[in-house]
């Protein structure tokens, strides 16, 4: 790791308590974007029956307009923030899309919240690399897997507010409405950031003072390193199930099991949630110890976790029953989520400290350009070429028949342990 003794890093400049509060805030930001993110689909099908649209036009207003603009800047805001001021690059990021949420409500037409959502896309792109570059260098090595956790639960509990918070909202004043509220709600948030924060120091090969490398070069050195290629080909191959399948699960719930948004989104919520903490918090701790032993954990922990998951899938959808499809997407959200911290960790362990935030962006940029523009578009073209035969049963088994690229997803991943030590610095 570039050679510096222990002392000279970054996260011995700061006390445990000051890593963890550090880590709050991180985790609060985090949760204002994934709420402001998954608040579209919960309005998806109030969105369907206001304009007339079939379930394609629905995954490609899910998924494209976010999901494009993100891939294509959080390459920059991940560069600016290797060589910069990594504090200010996130809070620029974080009001940039928190406005844009606002603006969401304020939609007039379907072209109106296409932009508006792309604006949405453009700030999130910062969050998740600018937030890793942090953590990784707030804690060492062998805790970044629990801080990883830490962060990752924010997926569950911004989920979870967008759900509930976002379904009564758009069930008792309507869906621009839960826009405006939620994106409001998240400001304050900016404020602790800028107040409590800190840039951690950067090593002297690090400093942004010196001659900056091109993407090109960085990226390279990246892709040349095998377990990178299979850890973002693998994670891009699993985005196509957790951004295809997940942003449809509340219209499914209201047109399958005939819900309405605000049940639709308190009963899956709590399910979610539920299973997300569990697994994000179990994950992150025993990863942390089997990487102790062997830093190939960080690869072998993602491959087991979603051969699991794939006939857990096919038991929550394939479900007849509402407590069953919730009791069994609890456990699939577990599986999905003890695998994450993993992922990230492993990332940063074989990327070097220059390129942390760069490694981030491209991981991103992928799933979300691949997985978040694709997987939606997949499973709406699938529901919809089986509506004639299946009628609305159709999307579930569009939503079954999308679990199956989780095998794949855990092959790539047990092939990345191969050269995994080797990539390490």
């Amino acid at each position: 790791m570039t050679g510096a003794t222990t002392e000279f890093q970054p996260w011995t400049r700061f006390t445990e308590r000051q890593r963890w509060l550090f880590l709050i805030v991180l985790f609060l930001i985090a949760v204002a974007s994934y709420a402001d993110r998954q608040l579209l689909p919960v309005v998806l099908e109030h969105i369907r029956l206001e304009y007339g649209l079939s379930d394609r036009m629905l995954g490609a207003l899910g998924g494209a307009p976010f999901a494009l603009c993100y891939a294509l800047s959080c390459i920059p805001f991940a560069r600016a923030a290797d060589h910069g001021n990594r504090k200010l690059w996130l809070i620029v990021a974080f009001m940039l899309w928190t406005v844009m949420t606002v603006l969401c409500g304020f939609a007039t037409s379907l072209v109106f919240l296409f932009i508006a959502r792309m604006g949405v896309g453009i700030g999130e792109g910062g969050a998740v690399p600018v937030s890793h570059a942090l953590v990784a260098d707030y804690f060492p090595p062998d805790a970044r897997a629990k801080a990883f956790a830490v962060l990752s639960s924010a997926v569950t509990f911004g989920g979870t507010v967008a759900l509930v918070a976002g379904g009564w909202l758009a069930h008792s004043h309507g869906w621009r409405m839960a826009f405006i509220v939620m994106g409001a709600a998240s400001l304050p948030i900016a404020v602790l950031a800028a107040l409590i924060l800190r840039e951690p120091p950067r090593l002297r090969d690090e400093s942004p003072s010196g001659p900056r490398p091109a993407f090109r070069q960085e990226a390279s050195a990246l892709v040349k390193k095998p377990s990178f290629r299979f850890i973002i080909t693998g994670f891009t191959i699993y985005s196509l199930f957790a951004y295809g399948p997940i942003i449809f699960i509340p219209a499914y719930l209201m047109r399958v099991m005939q819900l309405d948004v605000a049940v639709a989104g308190t009963t899956y919520g709590i399910s979610s949630g539920i299973g997300t903490i569990i697994g994000s918090i179990v994950g992150g701790i025993v990863c942390d110890r089997l990487t102790r032993r062997d830093p190939r954990w960080l690869v072998w922990w993602p491959a087991g976790s979603y051969v699991i998951a794939m006939p857990v899938a096919w038991l929550a959808f394939g479900s007849q029953s509402l407590a069953g499809f919730l009791f069994w997407a609890g456990v699939l959200m577990a599986l999905l989520f003890a695998a994450l911290p993993a992922v990230f960790a492993s990332v940063q362990h074989i990327c070097g400290p220059t390129r942390r935030a760069t490694a981030s962006a491209i991981v991103m940029a992928s799933i979300n350009a691949i997985g978040l523009t694709l997987g939606p578009l997949a499973t709406g073209w699938i529901s919809d070429l089986l509506a004639p035969d299946f009628g609305i049963q159709s999307l579930r088994y569009a939503l079954m028949i999308m679990a199956i690229v989780l095998a794949p997803a855990a092959i790539l991943f047990a092939m990345a342990s191969r050269k995994f030590l080797a990539d390490s610095e």
